[in-house]
């Protein structure tokens, strides 16, 4: 609206001062006027067209700057207030640097301050606890009115009347005491709000996409509110909440607690990375974050499950049977009070009939507050847990690379970490500070005082009932999910880098612990996997969880598991395709790709052989999932979908029908062809050289069923007729792959216009305007300089070469397996993918290492030589065996293309 109205302003002044020149120029030729006498006659015409455009522009003027007083100061009902969502924003397309990060704040900023100046303007009389009531008409949370110093203060203030006696004892009677929780209620939700999940617009059970997926838990939180909480002694005061109410159970201050607890614990690994001034600072902070605090919170919080569990007959007080016997009466007027406050019964207007009909009511009620309290309590159990595994991975990963330097001492490269990136969204900028000194005797103190707490026989008591009760138990499956992400945060390897850089899980550091130290445990998961195989959806463990339960299986080695891991981990991979479209979901997509590579990797030969079977089956998940990334290739998207965002595909999946297509299930798996086609290129050589295909090579007998084994021989069948189909699929990858990864650069102009929109339009449009940047910081920052990239461009690079050997060697496998003979350029269609074939494998023999770049600030040399090694020892030996298929079959005229093909292949062989 105000660049619409500036055009106006302007095209009128134009307009009026041309005009003026023609009309002049009229005037004195038509009159036969001097100059002087023209000035003398028109002077006031002249004057009158100028004031009139000066007072145009000034009304427009006018305008551009009251509008936004207008649009903030109308007379409507305030609508209510959501926290943006920058990961939905950032996740279509490539970062754009830390200047635009600081962009989006301050216009966020400037929104959040056009909101408040329009509270006070409708209700300026309102405190935190008047807009907490009339939600209706504000419903402003209590941290608009209060920091998180002055929230934590509320809460400390108010924390006797968690007690019973101060009901009993309180000066200002029950209904100050009410009044005084109340406000303490308030603050906790403000709190609780705060801290809640960013990334939580996915549906149903794929919002545990923020803990199960590492890459995805760095932007999950709001770090600046973390860092505020620790500086503020946020976790002492929380733990007084915990450590004070008399009636947890039906208590809803202990349940916001432990929530708020849990959520800040699982950004404990997020938090030191973030930006600090000093080194000084840094080490203030480490020492903030790691303290005894975190094994007495998990204590309060394993206390708070036994409350609530039915085998230890404790009472929902946690009292014991002497304070029971003097205080009975007291504390019985006091809990139905209590329970009236919370509840809204009336525990003394009720006759005793009216108590009976109700009493199961009741019940059902405390029922319902006990597994409410079990959720949060070993929710927050497990943030404990992933903060501690993925200290212990940090810790582990560098005690790695310094041994792998030991030699050659290099030091650490941060940016291979999850975490060293900014917390705005998933695809963003490398944050340019150093790895935080997580060898610190606080750090190791705090993750060696966690494990110790889980790994207590009481603790690992509850978490195996909770998985045992969660079979016969519906309500129990949180408790269970949550329960198999603490063993797997205790016995799986934590992925702690944004990518696996083709390493299997045997070789990232160790976990917490072995599972030599939770007993009983091999058997409740082997019982999960079984009861998932054979109710498959009934079962009532999300894809996450399942991928969980399989990793554990595939580290421990366990063996006789494997087929059924096989099939759980496919069970995945076909949940992926129905959800698939969010970066999130593409991470997740790949990490079960790699277990399923992971478990071929460590399986027995004759599981090996099964496990094959059933990733190969045309009919099955994994093959089709595969062969998926043919048809992406092969049909590219139309013209007319270009425009489209990823969002709009997932959002409205009917516009996309008539095109006959997939097209929104195919965007999301581009993410992950290196992936699925490594894993297709270790099935098929297990196929070639394990002894496994009839009619290939001599089959051996199988130690099963005879039933069985005719199924196995007879799945066999097809892998010759879709031999041809992974031939066109390679020729469509290369014919698809880029060479050389372009880095996005803003141009000149556009940074020009953002500092100009910056520091002029803004004043003039924003009230509560205040300059995103000085200017001295640099608009050109480090993102855009020479061989330093965003984290979607360094997932990129690597991709792109992993794609690239991935290719290359099931071309390989294909084309110099012994199935290869003369007869298949028999037909003009078996030779139409054998030319693009040798053009695109020439062009990788001629470019130099180069060409598929790897940015040097991963530190990723030796893969990268081993990479390039592969690819063109790959390349030659095709090209090779592809030229001595194609002699025979040749026409006259063919001969001279072949031979130049020939000598270019002996000249790359020479120059090695």
């Amino acid at each position: 609206m105000s660049v619409t109205l500036r055009l106006i302003a302007f095209i009128a002044g134009i307009f009026l001062v041309w005009k003026i020149r023609v009309l002049t120029a009229k005037y004195r030729r038509k009159h036969g006027l001097l100059e002087s006498d023209w000035e003398t006659r028109n002077i006031n015409q002249c004057d009158t067209l100028v004031l009139i455009a000066v007072v145009g522009n000034l009304l427009c003027l006018s305008a551009i700057l009251f509008v936004p007083y207008l649009r903030a100061f109308r007379s409507q009902g305030l609508a209510v207030i959501r926290p943006s969502n920058p990961s939905s924003t950032y996740s279509v397309g490539y970062p754009e640097g830390p200047f635009w990060e600081r962009l989006w704040r301050t216009e966020r900023e400037i929104e959040l301050r056009f909101m408040y100046q329009r509270h006070l303007r409708e209700h300026p009389d309102f405190t935190a606890e008047d807009a907490r009531i009339h939600s209706e008409t504000c419903g402003l949370p209590a941290f608009w009115f209060h920091d998180v110093s002055e929230l934590l203060h509320i809460v400390r203030r108010n924390l006797p009347t968690l007690s019973v006696k101060s009901w009993e004892s309180g000066s200002d009677g029950p209904d100050g005491v009410r009044k005084n929780r109340g406000e303490m209620r308030m603050a906790l939700e403000a709190l609780h709000e705060l801290s809640r999940f960013r990334n939580t617009d996915l549906a149903h059970d794929m919002a545990d996409v923020v803990q199960d997926i590492p890459q995805a838990s760095r932007f999950a939180l709001d770090v600046d509110f973390g860092r505020d909480f620790v500086q503020s002694g946020g976790d002492v005061v929380l733990l007084r909440v915990l450590q004070c109410t008399t009636n947890p159970v039906g208590s809803t201050e202990v349940r916001l607690a432990a929530a708020i607890l849990g959520r800040l614990a699982s950004g404990l690994a997020v938090f030191p990375w973030q930006p600090w001034r000093n080194q000084a600072d840094a080490d203030q902070d480490m020492a903030r974050y790691y303290t005894h605090l975190g094994g007495e919170i998990l204590e309060e919080l394993v206390h708070l499950l036994e409350l609530c569990a039915d085998e230890h007959g404790n009472n929902a007080n946690g009292m014991t049977a002497e304070e029971e016997v003097e205080g009975g009466e007291e504390q019985e007027e006091v809990a139905e009070e209590l329970c009236a406050d919370e509840h809204g019964n009336n525990a003394n207007g009720m006759t005793a009939e009216e108590e009976v009909e109700g009493g199961e009511e009741q019940e059902e009620v405390a029922e319902e507050d006990k597994l409410r309290l079990q959720a949060t309590a070993l929710g927050a159990i497990c943030g404990l847990a992933q903060a501690a595994s993925e200290l212990y991975a940090h810790i582990g990963c560098l005690e790695k690379e310094r041994f792998q330097h030991e030699r050659a001492p290099v030091a650490p490269l941060p940016n291979r970490f999850c975490n060293s990136f900014s917390t705005l969204g998933p695809g963003d900028w490398s944050l340019e500070t150093p790895i935080p000194n997580f060898d610190a005797e606080a750090v190791r103190d705090f993750t060696e005082r966690i494990r110790a707490k889980l790994l207590c026989p009481r603790t690992l008591n509850l978490l195996l009932g909770f998985s045992d009760a969660g079979k016969t138990k519906p309500s129990f499956h949180q408790l269970v999910a949550d329960s198999i992400r603490i063993f797997a945060y205790l016995l799986c390897p934590r992925m702690v880098y944004w990518h696996r850089f083709d390493m299997r899980l045997q070789e990232l550091p160790p976990p917490l612990c072995s599972h030599i130290s939770i007993p009983g445990l091999l058997d409740v998961l082997e019982g999960w996997i079984c009861r998932c195989w054979i109710l498959k959806e009934m079962s009532g463990l999300s894809a996450f969880s399942k991928l969980h339960i399989a990793k554990i299986l595939i580290y421990l080695k366990t063996g006789y598991t494997d087929t059924y891991v096989a099939k759980i981990l496919l069970q995945c991979l076909d949940y992926s395709r129905n959800v698939c479209g969010r970066r999130e979901i593409d991470w997740f997509t790949r990490e079960v790709l790699h277990s399923m590579r992971d478990l071929l990797a460590a399986a027995r030969l004759v599981d090996k052989r099964l496990i094959c079977h059933d990733i190969s089956n045309p009919d099955g998940t994994g093959w089709r999932f595969i062969l998926h990334v043919l048809e992406l290739h092969a049909y590219p998207l139309p013209r007319t979908l270009s425009n489209y965002s990823l969002a709009a595909c997932i959002e409205d999946e009917d516009e996309y029908k008539d095109h006959g297509v997939d097209i929104w299930r195919g965007l999301g798996l581009q993410q992950c062809d290196a992936s699925a086609v490594g894993l297709a290129a270790d099935v098929i050589e297990d196929l070639l050289y394990g002894q496994l295909l009839e009619g290939w090579v001599e089959t051996t007998s199988l130690p099963i069923d005879q039933d069985s084994l005719d199924d196995l021989r007879s799945s066999t069948e097809y892998l010759p007729s879709i031999y041809l189909d992974g031939l066109e699929f390679c020729s469509s990858v290369l014919s698809y792959l880029r060479f050389e990864i372009v880095k996005p650069r803003d141009s000149r102009i556009k940074r020009y216009w953002t500092i100009f929109h910056l520091w002029v339009i803004e004043p003039c449009c924003n009230p509560a305007w205040r300059p995103a940047c000085t200017f001295r910081e640099s608009v050109q920052n480090k993102c855009y300089e020479a061989d330093v990239s965003g984290m979607e461009e360094m997932e990129d690079a690597v991709e792109t070469v992993l794609l690239v050997r991935n290719v290359t060697r099931v071309l390989r496998l294909l084309v110099c397996s012994s199935v290869t003979t003369e007869e298949i350029f028999d037909e003009e269609r078996h030779a139409s993918w054998s030319v693009p074939i040798l053009d695109h494998l020439l062009l990788l023999l001629q470019c130099g290492p180069g060409c598929l770049h790897l940015p040097s600030q991963l530190g990723l040399q030796p893969l990268y030589l081993t990479c390039i090694c592969d690819i063109q020892s790959n390349s030659a030996a095709v090209i090779q065996r592809l030229l001595e298929l194609m002699v025979p079959n040749h026409v006259a005229g063919r001969q001279p293309f072949l031979q130049f093909y020939w000598a270019r292949l002996r000249r790359w062989q020479q120059q090695r």
